[in-house]
């Protein structure tokens, strides 16, 4: 019963659906809230949109090389790496954030940015720092689940060619 329900086609196409656009889904909210609320800079924005947009892309490239069993789970693989990549940035990322003030080249934490250049309060940026992780986590851990699965049902099913 459970073999027929993961060899099920719709299964598979809802597995490849979701995966995919969860994780660019993820990669998409990470990018525009810790840019706008959290002045993001351009090399964790990058790293965010690369492992998040590659996670997604490895789905849909390993439904194109499923001819090619082992490419097949290398892409399907380096898939999940890439999504959890994506979460371990969405964690660092405030904790090693860094800039540098123009005028005295003092290095300063998310916390001292924040409040001098937009105002915030301690407890706005705390705010906006969950509101940027969790949803980005969430979604994240929703797709490495979806791809985790899809490997499973590959390894119990087979590759529907």
């Amino acid at each position: 019963m459970f073999k027929d329900f993961l060899d099920n086609s719709i299964t598979r196409k809802v597995v490849f659906f979701v995966g995919t656009a969860i994780m660019l889904l993820a990669g998409l909210y990470f990018a525009i809230t810790s840019d706008l609320l959290l002045m993001n800079s351009s090399l964790w924005l990058f790293i965010s949109i690369i492992c998040a947009f590659g996670s997604g892309i490895c789905m849909a490239i390993s439904d194109l090389v499923k001819s090619n069993k082992v490419a097949f789970y290398i892409v399907r693989s380096l898939g999940v790496v890439l999504a959890i990549l994506f979460i371990v940035v969405v964690l660092i990322y405030p904790k090693s954030y860094s800039s540098v003030r123009k005028s005295d080249k003092e290095v300063r934490d998310i916390y001292t940015t924040l409040k001098e250049d937009k105002s915030y309060t301690t407890e706005a940026i705390n705010k906006y720092i969950l509101v940027t992780q969790i949803p980005s986590i969430i979604f994240a851990a929703i797709g490495v689940i979806v791809h985790a699965f899809g490997i499973v049902e590959i390894i119990i099913c087979g590759i529907d060619e």
